[in-house]
């Protein structure tokens, strides 16, 4: 097919602009308006009206959709491959919460205004616009494409729209990958980058610190407020990066945190990534082996929001950590709870119920000192103040 241009105008108008010199194009021009790239996504009904349009024209109208969370060489190379069976190519975007429901809490990365607008950047889009179903018929219905293009990983059976495309005497069309990736892999690979950016144990040491400090986030390690999202209000508490410089030598770090305010929808995934850079920022120097979050709220039966232990369990197993020498600090119940229920040590940073506690950082880590290894050690009652 042609290589045709196209402009995109709010209205959901588009004029050609294939011919050199013509005042359409001119116009385009001296308005700076071009659809790749400079204009916000438009709704699904401009994108219906501009569908209708089109045809009317005697274009051929292609539709796709996804979640478009991290943007790789994949999608840009599927979403050319659309663009050769079509003249207009729309493509609706899955919003934040409809993500959620597909992929879960943790999801998407980015959101939904960012994700948009980046595929509106793309040379071969045309239009794009969001939507809150987890299916394509409500979509389908309004635009009615001549081509309804999914990606490979996908066979026509599987696709409910499919049967109303064909309706209509509509063609479904199944790109075939020309990479094999994904977004799920590249977080995968990011998060495991992360961690060997971290890590500073030398070759052949892997056993000779299995115990680990559990720590807490909020209240604990950095002053606590309630859902923050923010990164410029991240606060470290008096004394903890110095308490932490000195036991990392004997003990690995692990953060554990609940964050149902991604799960309630408060802030995004993002927004808590954003918070946890700022917060590794100002305790430079002080090396995590891993940083496990659980982001489900409250209504979720998930197995890894504290008092569970399920952060911990997983930390043992995946970093090879031995329980019984290790340590849960943080400042309430459902910490201390949790890190009973793995059968660590706990120390409540200005609670009681745990096995010790501390009224600041300096006495969790005189605690910690004093005590050293946990085998033949009693238990430590003390309320360690240094005031």
């Amino acid at each position: 097919m042609a290589d045709r241009h196209y402009h995109r105008y709010p209205t959901g108008e588009r004029m050609d602009t294939n011919k050199p010199g013509s005042k359409d194009a001119e116009d385009v021009d001296q308005n700076n308006a071009p659809v790749n790239g400079m204009l916000e996504q438009i709704t699904r009904e401009q994108a219906a009206q501009a569908a209708a349009l089109a045809r009317q024209h005697g274009l051929v109208v292609g539709f796709t959709s996804g979640v478009f969370d991290i943007l790789h060489r994949g999608h840009v190379h599927f979403l050319y491959d659309c663009k050769q069976h079509c003249d207009l190519l729309l493509v609706g975007v899955n919003t934040d919460s409809s993500v959620r429901r597909i992929k879960g809490a943790s999801r998407p990365v980015q959101d939904e205004r960012s994700r948009s607008l980046v595929v509106a950047a793309l040379k071969p889009v045309d239009g794009v616009f969001l939507f809150s179903e987890e299916n394509n018929n409500e979509n389908i219905t309004q635009l009615r494409p001549d081509v309804y293009l999914k990606a490979g990983d996908y066979a026509e059976a599987q696709l409910s729209s499919a049967p109303l495309v064909a309706s209509y005497g509509g063609k479904t069309i199944i790109i075939p990958h020309r990479d094999n990736l994904s977004t799920t892999a590249l977080l995968e690979r990011a998060a495991l980058l992360g961690r060997s950016a971290t890590l500073t144990m030398k070759a052949g040491a892997k056993d000779a610190r299995n115990n680990a400090l559990f720590i807490d986030r909020d209240g604990t390690l950095i002053e606590s407020i309630d859902h923050l999202h923010e990164p410029e209000k991240v606060t470290i508490r008096d004394g903890a990066k110095e308490a932490l410089l000195s036991l990392q030598k004997d003990y690995r770090l692990v953060l554990v945190t609940n964050q149902m305010g991604i799960g309630i929808g408060h802030f995004t995934v993002e927004e808590y990534y954003s918070v946890t850079r700022q917060m590794l920022r100002l305790l430079d120097g002080v090396i995590f082996d891993k940083l496990y979050f659980c982001p489900h709220s409250l209504k979720e039966d998930c197995d890894c929001r504290k008092p569970k232990p399920g952060m911990l369990l997983r930390a043992a197993d995946e970093l090879g950590i031995d329980l019984a020498s290790s340590w849960m600090i943080g400042d309430s119940t459902a910490d201390i709870s949790a890190g009973k229920a793995a059968g660590c040590r706990t120390i409540g940073l200005g609670i009681d119920g745990g096995d010790a506690i501390a009224a600041s950082w300096k006495d969790v880590a005189s605690l910690i000192a004093s005590v050293g290894s946990p085998q033949g050690q009693q238990k430590d009652t003390t309320h360690h103040d240094t005031h």
